[in-house]
């Protein structure tokens, strides 16, 4: 009876410890994502103090507003590559979840399984409107770095 213990008490740790890998990793590819939005803010604030005094009365060549607009792509670009994995990742691990309550046999398990997939679909819902949203921002800075490009 007690090894049977030992044996649940594993299980439950293991679980948990993935659990929580999974979340640290979500955690830290979030905050990658949040300091590139952060540079992005900056990027653009810039942008709105050229496009309210003017290049030419700041004394901005095209070229520095063309790196400018290229690093606003650039960064664009990595939140919404960053954005994606992270839905795939979640999306991965719902699957793996539903799979392991496929199999699951006490009603613990059971439950256990069940609350992670909630918790991940809520992950995944939420994953697929931030990339819908980094994507417009993406499209979004693009057309206004070419509409610098034509001026």
């Amino acid at each position: 009876m007690e090894s049977m213990n030992t044996m649940k008490e594993m299980r439950n740790t293991v679980q948990e410890d993935l659990v929580t890998a999974f979340e640290d990793w979500n955690s830290e590819m979030s905050e990658g994502v949040d300091k590139l939005d952060r540079l992005s803010n900056m990027l653009q604030g810039y942008r709105d103090i050229i496009d309210l005094v003017g290049k030419d009365n700041l004394g901005i060549s095209n070229e520095l507003l063309r790196k400018m607009n290229q690093t606003n792509i650039d960064n664009a670009n990595e939140s919404l590559k960053a954005t994606k994995e992270i839905l795939d990742a979640n999306k991965n691990a719902l699957q793996n979840a539903k799979n392991k309550l496929a199999v699951a046999i006490t009603d613990e398990d059971k439950k256990f399984w069940q609350d992670t997939i909630d918790a991940i679909t809520e992950e995944v819902e939420s994953g697929e409107e931030e990339l819908l949203s980094r994507w417009q921002t993406a499209l979004q800075v693009a057309a206004d770095a070419y509409a610098d490009a034509v001026d």
